[in-house]
């Protein structure tokens, strides 16, 4: 599970807790002579390779040429001892885990198996079906097509920091997606793993081969914690265990990651070129010799499974990578200041115990806490009582076992009953190699004169499948399958014509389980971008090009280091935690819409910003749409003459008061623009008159700033003086409005006569609609009367409609009409 040089990866720090089991490394009895190191070897050692941030020399180099062989020695021999102990410690989950990889039903189990001779072998498939689901569901939110990670910005945003989150954000998606390429398959492999046997774990580190992070899937089995740990960043320590080949090893030795070593042949040892024994470690030489890698019962029965049959992993290197915190008090040179034990990471070889590396666990720029890098990330399904969480075997286990062994009870029953057997008297000949019959054969049989075939043949009267087996499997599938696939359920039981908002809350409420899987999994996916994005701010190039251009940068596809800088911006996934599924993520960016068209359409004075709401509704059906693609940039507004910014406005584009502009022609020409029955007043246009009433406004407001501003502008120098200055400058520009609107001033006479224009038309459209009504009602009034007439010479013998009632209506209208033009007249004359 381990590629080049993946020995980095801690805990976090917690130098208060004092129960821990991690021991403080006391080296009283070795000192570190001066004269163990040759001329110039120090130097060298201390050099380093400037491109690899695991060279000698560097922080996070190899530290083992501070120590004797008999110091290291030491310490990889209590470092075996750790992991020994971590490993009893979680001996119960492990059992678990094989019992729960048996139950999955992967390996094709022999006949000879079975409860019965040829009976039937199947397993029932709950656990992983309901584990492929999960996994379906997780990947489709976690890993979308075109990357998870997006960026949040810290603090105020400016033009620099946009552009800088959009590099981070393109960059890091292009090394998930197409860079790292093993980050989806390990991903999906975890969300699979983790579902079945609780927890999965991902290993982050950064390969300097390949000049990029690496992240890839570990299993739990291969991942020692003491059971007795709380959580990941509070354990004090944990091992890694890593198979690595022969190969593998000598590449790392000479590219100085790890201590020089002989590396023996197995016929060499054999021969008398290496004193140790296999299984017991090889530590009286300075040299390592290949032996058969055991990762325990678990990989013994996953590779039996998976068709490796001796159930090992093969010959090479069972390497423990350690992380631990230490306190070398006896080492001037990694002595820590204030006495305190610091975070190391100590790999060693588990057969020969030979201490292969020491490193630094804290960045090199945190020289004063020391706080613990991580590099693992833990994806736990359901939260147990101990380190390691439960699963789908824990929680179904024992349904499967029910499940499985009423299948294979009723599948026997069946082939019984099918292909009954039974007993035959001793004598009589069945022609025929076997007593066994086929499908539709007779057989020759040889039977004594007077006995009839009943007499020598008895069949076994075997049942039918048991009803009540049938009603207990199906209750206990339905029953597994509602606590694992709720909403599967509920989409299965529902009908397509009942309530949207019904069928949407029932969804919701089935999918709680899962939705709360899925909030720890996106935490998770956090940290681990969170990971990948520190890698890329510490190891990567200055400046590495894209092999795309970047929009962010109009100068060049580069990214830079300090873009990834932690305290600008934040890495996160894509995936909302509170929205499980695209139906629950559609609905809510329906309910938004809707929400702000019906309050406009009750409130046409609210102002919605619409732009932005449609932004938002379009990046939740789908967040990983380019969004500059669909939406024009946002005009700035121009200063402009009130005629244009009307025409602007009806454009869509924005408006605004500018210091300096005529405000006071401004406030006329809209106002007036405003009341005009066929312009602003129009029910065409109620819609852009909100926006112009606001510009109105902010035109007087800038309008009375300016003229307080030039009263008042070097009259006081202390702000007190200043506030009163304004307030009685506010007051006489209040006095002078009163006044100027009892003078008959050039612009009073405009604003009244464009007032009375505005009445006057108000009045003339009021008569043109009366005297359309008058004329409607005329015309009905003679339609009426030529029926009746008509009516009265089809019938004369019945009861008539008096038409002379009916002609002094219509002299009664006429002269109502007349009456109302003459009053019109009369006004008028009366306003001339």
């Amino acid at each position: 599970m381990a590629g080049f040089r993946n020995n980095n990866a801690y805990t976090p720090d917690n130098p208060m807790m004092d129960t821990s089991p991690a021991e403080e490394l006391e080296l009283e009895d070795f000192e570190l002579e001066d004269d163990e190191l040759e001329e110039g070897e120090e130097e060298e050692d201390l050099e380093g390779d400037e491109d690899d941030p695991y060279g000698r020399g560097s922080h996070y180099g190899n530290l083992t040429s501070y120590f004797t062989d008999e110091e290291l020695d030491l310490i990889g021999k209590r470092v075996v001892e750790h992991v020994k102990d971590d490993e009893d410690s979680r001996q119960t989950w492990v059992q678990h885990a094989i019992t729960g990889l048996k139950l999955l039903g992967l390996n094709l189990e022999a006949v000879d198996q079975a409860a019965t001779q040829g009976g039937c072998t199947a397993t029932h498939p709950l656990i992983l079906e309901t584990a492929v689901k999960f996994q379906s569901k997780a990947s489709t939110e976690l890993l979308p097509a075109n990357g998870p990670a997006q960026v949040r910005i810290w603090g105020l945003k400016d033009e620099e920091k946009i552009k800088r989150a959009g590099r981070v954000k393109q960059h890091l998606n292009y090394q998930l997606t197409e860079q790292m390429t093993e980050f989806y398959g390990d991903s999906e492999k975890n969300y699979l793993y983790s579902a079945i046997f609780g927890s999965g774990f991902k290993k982050i580190w950064f390969d300097p081969d390949k000049r990029r992070p690496v992240d890839v899937f570990v299993p739990a089995n291969q991942f020692v914690v003491s059971n007795n740990a709380t959580d990941l960043e509070n354990a004090e320590r944990y091992t890694f265990l890593d198979p690595i080949s022969e190969r593998t090893l000598k590449n790392r030795i000479e590219s100085g990651f790890y201590k020089d070593y002989e590396i023996l042949d197995k016929d060499d040892a054999v021969n008398g070129a290496y004193s140790g024994n296999e299984g017991q470690g090889n530590s009286a030489v300075n040299a390592l010799v290949p032996y058969t890698i055991d990762l325990g019962k678990f990989a013994e029965e996953f590779n039996k499974i998976i068709g490796v049959q001796t159930g090992t992993t093969g010959e090479g290197f069972l390497v423990y990578e350690h992380y631990c915190y230490y306190n070398f008090k006896d080492k001037p040179e990694l002595k820590d200041e204030f006495g305190r034990k610091v975070p190391y990471i100590i790999t060693v070889d588990s057969n020969s115990s030979k201490v292969l590396s020491i490193r630094r666990g804290w960045a090199e720029d945190d020289s004063v806490d020391k706080k613990r890098e991580e590099y693992f990330v833990k994806y736990g399904y359901i939260p147990s009582f101990g380190f390691y969480d439960f699963g789908l075997i824990h929680i179904l286990g024992n349904v499967q076992l029910v499940l499985t062994s009423l299948t294979r009870s009723l599948v026997d029953s069946a082939q019984f009953s099918l292909l009954q057997g039974g007993f035959k008297k001793k004598g009589p000949r069945i022609t025929g190699a076997t007593d066994t019959f086929q499908q539709g054969e007779f057989r020759d049989v040889d039977i004594a004169p007077g006995e009839s075939i009943r007499d020598v043949l008895m069949p076994h009267q075997f049942k039918d499948p048991s009803p009540v087996v049938q009603a207990m499997l199906q209750y206990l599938d339905n029953r597994g399958a509602e606590f694992a696939n709720a909403t599967d359920q509920v989409l299965q039981g529902s009908t397509n014509y009942g309530p949207v908002g019904t069928t949407m809350a029932l969804l919701e409420a089935a999918g709680k389980m899962y939705a709360a899987i899925y909030k720890r999994f996106h935490k998770a996916q956090s940290k681990e971008l969170k990971i990948i994005a520190r890698l890329n701010y510490q190891f990567m190039d200055e400046e590495a090009e894209y092999p795309f251009d970047i929009k962010e940068n109009s100068e060049g596809g580069q990214v830079y280091r300090t873009d990834y800088d932690p305290q600008t911006v934040d890495i996160c996934p894509v995936s909302d935690p509170n929205v499980s599924s695209q139906a629950h993520r559609i609905a809510l960016a329906n309910a938004k819409m809707d929400a702000a068209i019906q309050a406009k359409g009750i409130a046409p004075e609210l102002a919605v910003n619409f732009p932005y709401l449609l932004k938002s509704y379009m990046m939740e059906l789908d967040p990983q749409e380019d969004e500059e693609a669909i939406f024009l940039p946002e005009e700035e507004a121009k200063p402009l003459d009130p005629l244009s910014d009307i025409k602007a406005m009806l454009d869509g584009k924005p408006i605004k008061a500018f210091p300096g502009q005529e405000h006071q022609a401004h406030v006329m020409f809209k106002q007036a623009w405003l009341n005009d029955p066929d312009q602003g007043g129009s029910k065409m246009m109620q819609q852009f008159q909100p926006q112009l009433v606001s510009n109105v406004r902010e035109h007087m407001l800038m309008a009375f700033q300016e003229k307080i501003g030039a009263m008042v502008t070097g009259a006081a120098t202390d702000n007190q003086s200043y506030e009163m200055l304004q307030a009685q400058a506010a007051q006489e520009l209040a006095k002078m409005s009163e006044l100027a609107k009892s003078q008959d001033t050039p612009e009073n006479k405009v604003a009244d006569a464009v007032k009375l224009e505005a009445v006057t038309k108000a009045k003339r459209e009021e008569r043109e609609a009366k005297a359309e009504k008058f004329d409607q009602l005329l015309d009905l009034v003679e339609k009426v009367i030529g029926i009746t007439r008509e009516q009265n010479r089809a019938a004369e013998s019945e009861s008539k409609v008096n038409v002379e009632q009916l002609s002094q209506l219509k002299d009664f209208v006429l002269q109502n009409k007349k009456i109302e033009v003459d009053k019109e007249k009369v006004a008028k004359s009366k306003k001339d």
